[in-house]
């Protein structure tokens, strides 16, 4: 609990910050089917799946980081995976498909338990969409 007696967040937020808010929400929203969870002038935030504690990435401009009280620069690309559990790869592959998304190839069974195929969003994030599969090495691999 928090001092205000809050129940305290068990999960991380990570935030894009980003010259443009709305292709964000447009890629995330209509092209990949995130559940839009908070629509503001300056921040976005969206969940995958309608359970609530699906993970979630939230995008804000530049100016919105003024209430960091510190300036805080666009991302601009690069050097950020993000993995999305669901509960079929495959499946998913062929419906982002079907809605245009150009995935960075199919999906592949990877040598730490999951099957998954990758996505670049608009600021250069990788989406690593998976399922855990009984094929792994590690035995840690779908927690």
């Amino acid at each position: 609990m928090s001092v205000d007696n809050q129940p305290l967040p068990n999960k991380l937020f990570p935030l894009i910050v980003t010259n443009e808010l709305q292709r964000a929400r447009a890629f995330y929203v209509e092209r990949l089917g995130f559940e839009l969870v908070t629509d503001m002038e300056n921040y976005v935030q969206v969940r995958w799946g309608a359970d609530e504690p699906g993970p979630e990435l939230s995008f804000m401009t530049p100016a919105g980081g003024e209430a960091f009280g510190e300036p805080v620069e666009p991302h601009t690309g690069g050097g950020l995976v993000f993995s999305v559990p669901t509960p079929n790869a495959d499946e998913l592959h062929a419906t982002l498909l079907a809605r245009g998304v150009e995935p960075l190839g199919p999906p592949v069974d990877r040598p730490w338990g999951w099957r998954s195929f990758l996505v670049r969003d608009p600021h250069g994030a990788i989406l690593d969409f998976f399922h855990p599969t009984s094929h792994s090495s590690s035995p840690n691999a779908s927690s």
